[in-house]
């Protein structure tokens, strides 16, 4: 698993830095982007279309909008499909909303005085969750050290999620997310324990403390869940950055270009 992600982090630093995707596009792709392009319009004091703004200075993100649509395009997403993602991605950066988000009892991946904090609601069984927050921790504890930090909240009553919870008391919830990622199906006792032997928890001292302080993992997860449902989480996972939603797409890529952003807009 960390070959694939350093190889995948790695590629999608030089594409968040280099890549312009629609020097790649088939003319019937250039055609879908060029439709979006017409019909959206961002938030960012710009004053136009995106067609017709992205070259403009006053529209510092309308090139990396219009670089994000291209991706769509170039995957031969129609051109609605390409506007309802650049609205969720105008909203991530124009239109957030702040909301309440408390700090994990999963310990923190990198620096706690990192500028931007990033939560995520996650569920064990959530496949999704693993493919986001392993890259995630990388980037807290890897180029993005001392800039960010990354915590999971679980918030699903699941083996998985209390194993989390118990594996604190080793110093190795991370090491078992990470574990998770490589079982195949859902996470019933079976597959939590083989993860644990593989993130070489101890598997005795793990199974015993999700039996005897199952009481005391419910209630965590309890308010875990109550915090997400309160701050509108309808899915997992859905992070947070500064106790902002982040609404846009969860690819490595268009997380680090966020992730520059904020640190921009910290600097102003």
């Amino acid at each position: 698993m960390k070959p694939v992600l350093s190889i995948l982090l790695s590629i999608a630093t030089c594409f968040a830095i280099d890549l312009n995707f629609s020097d790649s596009l088939t003319t019937f792709q250039q055609k879908t982007l060029d439709s979006a392009a017409r019909a959206f319009s961002l938030d960012d004091g710009c004053k136009g279309t995106m067609a017709q703004t992205r070259k403009n200075f006053i529209c510092p993100q309308s090139n990396a909008f219009y670089n994000y649509a291209a991706w769509y395009a170039k995957e031969n997403k129609p051109a609605d499909y390409i506007i309802d993602k650049l609205r969720q991605h105008n909203d991530t950066y124009f239109k957030p909303k702040k909301y309440s988000v408390l700090p994990s009892q999963i310990p923190m991946a990198g620096v706690k005085t990192s500028p931007i904090s990033i939560i995520a609601y996650v569920s064990s069984d959530c496949p999704h969750c693993k493919q986001v927050g392993i890259p995630l921790r990388e980037l807290a504890l890897g180029v993005y050290k001392g800039k960010m930090s990354f915590q999971i909240k679980p918030i699903h009553h699941k083996i998985g999620d209390y194993a989390l919870l118990a594996a604190i008391e080793q110093g190795k919830s991370w090491e078992l997310f990470e574990a998770y990622a490589n079982v195949e199906g859902r996470l019933d006792e079976t597959g939590v324990l083989k993860a644990a032997k593989e993130a070489k928890l101890d598997v005795a001292r793990l199974k015993k403390s999700v039996n005897d302080k199952s009481a005391t993992y419910k209630k965590m997860i309890d308010l875990n869940y109550a915090e997400a449902k309160k701050n509108d989480m309808n899915f997992t996972p859905t992070l947070y950055f500064n106790g902002y939603m982040y609404k846009s797409n969860k690819h490595p890529i268009w997380i680090m270009e966020y992730i520059d952003f904020l640190l921009q807009q910290k600097k102003k």
